[in-house]
């Protein structure tokens, strides 16, 4: 009988392994995110990536959906804070911006 995966939220492995996914793909593009270039940034094997995520694909999409659902946070919260539409659209370009920020350094 084989193992069961972990649920994403179970696992720092997963989630190490997410992070170095966007870290590669921001660094090397989608095509440089393999296997070994991601478990290298990880610090894990890479077998880690198909045992959690069945493929790189899998795991380039979760990655993607990880970070979608963190911003849909952040803009929802921002959303629910503002006043009005003014504020909400200096709250939301705000959060935008910092994002780009970050993925550009």
């Amino acid at each position: 009988m084989g193992r069961k995966k972990a649920s994403r939220d179970e696992s720092e492995a997963q989630q190490q392994l997410m992070k170095a996914t966007l870290d590669v793909i921001k660094e090397k593009g989608i095509d440089g995110a393999t296997a070994r270039a991601i478990a290298d940034v990880a610090g894990l094997n890479q077998s880690l990536i198909f045992y959690y995520f069945g493929s790189v694909t899998g795991l380039i999409i979760e990655s993607v959906r990880d970070m979608s659902a963190t911003r849909r946070i952040l803009y929802t919260d921002a959303l629910a804070k503002s006043a009005n539409l003014q504020e909400a659209a200096t709250k939301v370009f705000d959060i935008f911006n910092k994002i780009a920020k970050h993925v550009r350094s």
